[in-house]
């Protein structure tokens, strides 16, 4: 799954139809199906009713509709961020570098422990027989 198929989702979801969503997207129909189709597949839920006319959100699809947007827009703020930062229009306090390195390496430090234990935490106690 990536950007491009969330976005052509939430084309599809908006407009509720493949047709005007490929306009919108300035991509012929086919393909747009067949992306939305292999999203499917990736999610592993049916997110639209396909009628001959018709297309509608089922259930899931909703709720993937509210994720995708909320995706989208943090996918935005973050090359937004990243280029106020590249251009010297965004400040990070010195702290917070510090602090941002240190959480990274602890990170390391501890996915290096759990993939030398294959993912198994120390002096974590077994389930109880039931």
């Amino acid at each position: 799954m990536d950007l491009r198929q969330l976005r052509q989702f939430v084309a599809v979801a908006e407009e509720c139809s493949f047709r005007r969503a490929a306009q919108r997207l300035h991509v012929s129909q086919p393909p747009l199906s067949v992306a939305v189709q292999k999203l499917e597949v990736d999610v592993g839920v049916t997110l639209l009713d396909r009628t001959r006319h018709h297309v509608r959100l089922t259930v899931a699809g909703e709720a993937f509709l509210r994720e995708a947007r909320r995706t989208l827009a943090h996918a935005q703020q973050s090359i937004d961020i990243a280029q106020r930062a590249a251009a010297g229009k965004l400040q990070m306090p010195p702290r917070s570098r510090a602090a941002t390195a240190a959480k990274m390496a602890a990170g390391r430090r501890v996915g290096s422990r759990m993939a030398q234990s294959g993912g198994r935490r120390r002096n974590s106690a077994k389930p109880a027989s039931v």
